[in-house]
């Protein structure tokens, strides 16, 4: 039987105090969604270049109809919300799901 390598990213822990957190239960259901779908797209550190929206929402929502306008709107809830944030790198736009490269350790 083969083990499995949980150290190499391949693996996202979702931890059951998620549930009671006052930041993800301050935004609204669809947002909450949006936070889940960003959350398999991010890097073993929270992070996911945003190229432009419309690329956004069509990796994060490849069969639902998301345009760009809603991508933008839920992240910037997510946002006021403190649960991502943005920042830049080299003329590149980034977001950042707050906390994940705490939690989510891939080394631990």
């Amino acid at each position: 039987m083969a083990t499995l390598d949980m150290t190499q990213g391949i693996y996202r822990r979702i931890y059951p105090a998620f549930l009671d957190s006052k930041r993800i239960n301050s935004v609204s259901w669809m947002a909450e969604a949006w936070f889940w779908r960003l959350w398999v797209l991010v890097d073993d550190f929270g992070n996911l270049k945003v190229v432009n929206w419309r690329h956004v929402a069509t990796m994060a929502s490849p069969i639902r109809k998301i345009d760009a306008k809603q991508a933008q709107a839920l992240t910037d809830e997510l946002c006021k919300a403190e649960l991502i944030t943005f920042y830049d790198v080299d003329g590149d736009q980034y977001l950042n799901i707050t906390g994940v490269a705490k939690i989510n350790s891939a080394g631990k």
